[in-house]
């Protein structure tokens, strides 16, 4: 079943959409800093911002895509209704679906990265942390839109729902950050919060903590980051985004496992 359901996964008009729009925005990148003839740090450094950046947009947009319709879809067009009909198990459905959507969707970062890495001739530890965090986010949003999957009927209403999440978590997330910065003028535990509660907003700060350990890029609210957690914040937040991921899968999972089809 999985092996189905990433055949028609890599087959699919959005994987093909994902696959060429982020790897021709990374090696536009690739170019862009080669033709500046910059193959020291700060080219790759460049480069790596590039990177996190669009995938800040393009991973958690697309993991939620496949994953929030796979399930409803199947139960719209009573696919679901007829696998069942077989003594096939639920669990083998979920897992299926999951971990198709998880290929699928880590596969183009992943191989933009080494042939990045490839082609700009650099092999750095960071690039492989980032690689690992971009794993690490694609599971969390994977695993969100089986949750909006399971839980809606139809493929149009888990859309919507996945494009509201995504934009809450892209835009709102930031917009509230900067928000409570311009009005906060001096970071606070709240700060912590705002910071823990959106995966993307780890995702940026453990990545850029990578080639800035002590977060001054980041202004004052960095440096506040670094006095708290110091250079446990990769473990940290890449942890959290971890455990945010395992307890909606399996949250997920224990609802789909209860439901009547």
């Amino acid at each position: 079943m999985f092996f189905i359901e990433l055949k028609e996964s890599f087959r699919s008009r959005w994987f093909l959409i994902y696959f060429v729009l982020f790897s021709g925005i990374v090696l536009g990148f690739v170019f862009a800093v080669r033709s500046e003839l910059i193959y020291e740090f700060s080219g790759v450094g460049h480069f790596m911002a590039s990177l996190i950046n669009a995938s800040i947009v393009f991973v958690p947009l697309f993991s939620l895509i496949p994953s929030s319709i796979s399930i409803s879809g199947s139960r719209e067009n009573l696919s679901l209704e007829y696998i069942l009909s077989f003594p096939i198990k639920k669990s083998s459905i979920f897992f299926s679906k999951f971990f198709s959507s998880f290929v699928s969707v880590v596969f183009p970062p992943v191989v933009s990265v080494i042939v990045s890495a490839f082609f700009l001739k650099v092999v750095r530890l960071e690039i492989f942390f980032v690689v690992l965090l971009l794993l690490i986010l694609a599971f969390f949003f994977v695993s969100l839109g089986l949750f909006i999957s399971v839980l809606t009927r139809q493929k149009s209403r888990s859309l919507a729902f996945a494009l509201i999440l995504w934009a809450v978590f892209t835009f709102g997330g930031e917009l509230g950050l900067f928000g409570y910065i311009s009005f906060a003028k001096i970071p606070t535990w709240e700060f912590l919060a705002f910071y823990f509660l959106n995966p993307i907003e780890l995702f940026r700060v453990s990545a850029i903590s990578l080639f800035s350990k002590s977060l001054d890029v980041l202004g004052p609210f960095g440096l506040y980051l670094y006095s708290k957690l110091g250079n446990l914040i990769f473990p940290i937040s890449s942890s959290v985004i971890l455990f945010l991921g395992i307890l909606i899968l399996t949250i997920s999972y224990f609802i789909f496992t209860k439901q009547k089809v």
